[in-house]
C-alpha cells in the first residue's frame, strides 16, 4: 500500500496514527503494508549532536518506531494493533549531517504473540547509517490481524 500525505505526522486515515514522540521527531510513513514499513525524517538542527552529526538517539528512535510499525499493519478502519519492544539492538555504521533519513523495516519472523523485525537507516546518498534487529510483543488483542478499536481522542 502506497501512503500519501495522510500519514504525515499527527494525521490518521484509520490505518495508523503516529504518536506524539514520532510527531516531535518529524518521522513520517511514506509506504506501508503487511510486514513492512518505509519512513523518512527531514533532519533539523535539533537532531544533531555536538559534533554536528545526527544524534545516535535519533537513529535508535526511528528504528524502534519503524521496526514496531512493520509488524502492526491493520487495514481495518477504526482499529489498530499495538505492541511493546522486548529487545532492540542498534548498530551505528555511518554518519549523516543534513537532508533526509530514509528508514526501511520488515518483519523477519512472526509468531502468535511475538514478532521480530529488522530495520535500516540510510542518508540521501544511500549510505547505511544504522541498522537494528528487534523483538516485539503484541499487546492484548493485537495478535489478531483485525487489532483492537482505536482509543478515542
Amino acid at each position: 500500500m502506497k501512503d500519501d500525505d495522510s500519514h504525515a505526522a499527527g494525521t490518521d486515515d484509520g490505518i495508523y496514527k503516529l504518536g506524539g514522540f514520532n510527531q516531535l521527531m518529524g518521522f513520517r510513513i511514506v509506504e506501508r503494508g503487511e510486514g513492512f514499513l518505509k519512513g523518512e525524517i527531514d533532519l533539523q538542527p535539533y537532531h544533531m549532536n555536538k559534533a554536528k552529526f545526527t544524534h545516535g538517539g535519533v537513529y535508535a528512535a526511528v528504528l524502534d518506531s519503524a521496526c514496531t510499525g512493520s509488524g502492526l499493519y491493520c487495514p481495518y478502519p477504526g482499529r489498530i494493533r499495538k505492541c511493546s519492544t522486548l529487545s532492540l539492538t542498534v548498530n551505528y555504521v555511518g554518519m549523516s549531517k543534513s537532508g533526509k533519513l530514509h528508514i526501511e523495516s520488515r518483519v523477519t519472523r512472526s509468531g502468535r504473540t511475538i514478532y521480530s523485525s529488522v530495520g535500516e537507516v540510510y542518508d540521501d546518498q544511500g549510505n547505511l547509517c544504522a541498522h537494528a534487529i528487534g523483538t516485539f510483543k503484541y499487546m492484548r488483542g493485537s495478535d489478531d490481524p483485525k487489532g483492537v478499536p482505536m482509543d478515542p481522542e
